[in-house]
């Protein structure tokens, strides 16, 4: 995966990841009291490949990727989790920036309250 070194500073719209589950794109963010830490992972594992398998087909991955590059330390973002960003960041000398803060509920659902 290769960047394309564009920097883009909003959240692209319209990508596969509308309309799922937002803890699938953080998986390592949920954790259980009482669970024992290798169904965690091994929960965590499975969310990713799956993530990054959605992100694989998705026409928005490019663009979600350059965002991410300058913008988002956690997640999956462009098929990418946080170690493969920041190898990315390090091997084009990408420096994070701070974004603008943006409306993060989705435009239909703004529209449906």
């Amino acid at each position: 995966m290769r960047p394309t070194h564009e920097r883009i500073d909003t959240p692209p719209t319209g990508g596969d990841c509308i309309g799922k589950d937002v803890k699938m794109w953080f998986p390592h963010a949920e954790r259980s009291k009482g669970r024992d830490f290798s169904v965690q992972y091994r929960k965590a594992n499975e969310q990713t490949n799956l993530a990054k398998a959605i992100c694989s087909d998705c026409k928005q991955i490019d663009p979600c990727l350059n965002y991410a590059l300058y913008h988002e330390i956690f997640g999956i973002w462009g098929g990418t989790t946080e170690r493969e960003r920041k190898l990315l960041r390090k091997r084009h000398n990408i420096l994070m920036v701070q974004r603008e803060p943006f409306d993060p509920v989705i435009p239909r659902l703004r529209d449906a309250r």
